[in-house]
């Protein structure tokens, strides 16, 4: 499409300038008439072929090479991250295991329980594959939201941590975005410290794709039925103002956590590597490399926001974070 484009565009520009040319000598409105309504076909054909290349770009950019063993690429620099919380806290509490707990600086958590699950897809990119079997021996509190711009300029106003104001001007309910991997973990460093102990951290990789898919087994959390997105996630149109939305407005997945599908591209613990077929307890990814792994999807696409959908950013590199 992208090739035929150009060459209507390369069409329109010369035979507007030789017809320009042409009844500019005989009439000059009329010849310049002619000549602007060529310039401006030319300049939405050539803007389409443009979309089309950038597209097509980011999609080949967005899938790992089954040859080389390469990481999928981030299309964006900048990602946000959610939090997972300890339940040993609330394991030795008189009260017991609460079902959803608010932490002081506002942020609410889900209890998910411990369970057995699929991991991967065998209909998405090869870096998906192969589909194997993990477990997941404890409990542990998943985020409701991702983090948000209020919960994480807490910090930066206490620390000095990091904060690109260009990319977060949607309100302090929106999630936070331009937010490197190491700068997460200084949320993280500053909240556990705040509080005491070591209860927070991201989510293990295994640990977000267990709480996106809450118990299904379908390429989203509300089934395969892509035509069905929009009810769940911000993306599409919503991805080319390139703002975060604020969190919770979209429908909540079966297990009640909010933007588990599109919005943002979040942060997980893990360095990137391919999958094992292999049962695995409790992964946590390779203990060296380059690239750490980034789950949630934020695209122009439905296939972006597909509970198996992963990519890889360096840990300087600024993302949607949650």
């Amino acid at each position: 499409m992208s090739i035929k484009l150009f060459f209507l565009a390369i069409i329109f520009v010369i035979t507007g300038g030789s017809l320009f040319t042409e009844m500019f000598k005989k009439h000059k409105i009329l010849g310049f008439l002619a000549g602007l309504i060529a310039v401006v076909s030319a300049y939405y054909l050539i803007e389409d072929v443009y979309d089309d290349i950038v597209d097509t770009v980011a999609e080949r950019l967005s899938q790992t090479s089954a040859s080389t063993g390469e990481p999928p690429a981030k299309v964006s620099d900048d990602t946000p991250f959610w939090l997972v919380r300890s339940s040993d806290e609330d394991e030795n509490s008189t009260t017991g295991t609460q079902d959803i707990v608010t932490n002081s600086i506002g942020m609410k958590f889900k209890l998910i329980k411990a369970g057995k699950f699929k991991m991967g897809s065998e209909k998405g990119y090869d870096s998906e594959k192969p589909v194997h079997w993990v477990e997941i021996t404890k409990d542990f509190y998943m985020g409701v939201y991702e983090v948000t711009v209020g919960q994480y300029k807490k910090y930066v106003d206490e620390k000095g941590g990091y904060f690109k104001s260009s990319y977060n001007q949607q309100g302090d309910n929106a999630a936070v975005t331009g937010v490197s991997w190491k700068d997460a973990q200084g949320f993280i460093s500053w909240l556990n410290n705040k509080e005491g102990g070591s209860h927070y951290s991201l989510p293990t990789e295994a640990q977000w794709e267990y709480s996106a898919r809450a118990g299904t087994t379908t390429e989203y959390s509300f089934g395969d039925d892509s035509s069905l997105l929009g009810d769940y996630a911000w993306y599409g149109d919503d991805w080319t103002k390139g703002y975060a939305h604020i969190v919770g407005q979209k429908k909540p997945n079966p297990w009640g956590l909010y933007d588990m599908h599109g919005n943002v591209w979040e942060w997980v613990a893990d360095i990137y590597s391919s999958y094992s077929s292999s049962l695995s307890s409790d992964p946590t990814g390779p203990s060296t490399g380059s690239y750490r792994v980034n789950r949630g999807g934020w695209g122009s696409t439905a296939s972006d926001c597909r509970a198996a959908d992963r990519r890889a950013g360096a840990t300087t590199t600024s993302v949607f974070v949650c």
